[in-house]
């Protein structure tokens, strides 16, 4: 069993202009943020701390204050003590893992390159191998906490969706094949958003499939907010859709591409660079520079 421990450093607060690029994962308060070069972020209020991790992890999902995992390439951490050390899972595959989600201590779904799927019963003590359908890359999974539903999108508008917490998948047909980035499900999974390039968004419900209005750059993040779906993407362009009506109206945007979202308990957008932004009345106003962030995840 390999245990990696971190020490958390206290960081400084520094401006936009020293923040490192970053890519993709925010979890909740503390903050926990994934960073570019393997490190993790936590941040509580003003306060920043941050801890060598894995160089090759590439998301982050956190069930409680405790429980959380990581994926990267042909690896599964899991920490269950908020983060303070981290055990390696044994997994089925080398191929690089891009997404994994909970929905109790004891289910979840990895999914990554060439149409790997990964399911796990017990919290990750044993993980199997699936082959989704369609054998791409897939970018995104998201498990609903109160059902077995599951959604995975990947290239070439894949759209795939689960009943039984990710052991079996069936292929939503879908208008276009652009690239979908980005899944989100309700948390009874009666309801799925799912977005990607050229500003391709849909709700998936039952055999349904809603296109939104198609926004004007790619969407690289998605979630259910209140009554609401919130997209961001590429040029700092953000937009809130009423799921009801599928009305979408723009919200003043930021000078970097926004790539994660977190929406508890208010709205935050994570931009390419590191800024951490509060959308309060349809503006988007920057909260702090977090060092090498690269995502949020959401509880």
């Amino acid at each position: 069993m390999v245990v990696l421990r971190v020490s958390f450093l206290l960081l400084v607060a520094c401006s936009r202009s020293s923040a490192p690029e970053v890519e993709t994962t925010v979890v909740n308060e503390p903050l926990w943020l994934l960073g570019r070069g393997g490190s993790l972020v936590r941040m509580t209020g003003e306060l920043q701390q941050q801890a060598s991790f894995d160089e090759s992890t590439t998301a982050l999902t956190r069930f409680d204050g405790f429980l959380a995992w990581s994926v990267g390439v042909g690896r599964i951490w899991h920490t269950s003590d908020g983060g303070e050390s981290w055990t390696a899972q044994v997994v089925p595959v080398r191929d690089g893992l891009t997404s994994i989600s909970f929905s109790s201590p004891s289910h979840g779904i990895a999914v990554g390159e060439r149409g790997t799927v990964l399911t796990t019963e017990d919290g990750g003590g044993h993980w199997r191998w699936h082959q989704a359908p369609r054998v791409v890359d897939l970018r995104s999974v998201k498990l609903a906490r109160s059902t077995g539903a599951a959604v995975a999108v990947g290239e070439q508008g894949t759209l795939l969706r689960s009943g039984d917490s990710g052991r079996t998948w069936t292929v939503t047909a879908l208008p276009s094949t652009e690239a979908l980035l980005a899944a989100d499900m309700t948390a009874d999974g009666s309801l799925a958003l799912v977005a990607g390039r050229n500003g391709r968004a849909y709700l998936v419900q039952g055999e349904a499939v809603l296109a939104l209005p198609q926004g004007k750059t790619d969407w690289l993040a998605a979630r259910f907010w209140r009554n609401s779906i919130v997209l961001v993407g590429q040029g700092g362009v953000a937009q809130i859709c009423v799921i009801a009506t599928r009305e979408c109206r723009s919200i003043a945007g930021g000078a970097e591409d926004f790539i994660s979202i977190a929406t508890h308990p208010s709205l935050l957008i994570l931009g390419r660079y590191g800024t951490l932004y509060r959308v309060t009345d349809g503006m988007v106003e920057p909260m702090a520079a977090i060092a090498d962030a690269i995502g949020l995840d959401d509880l």
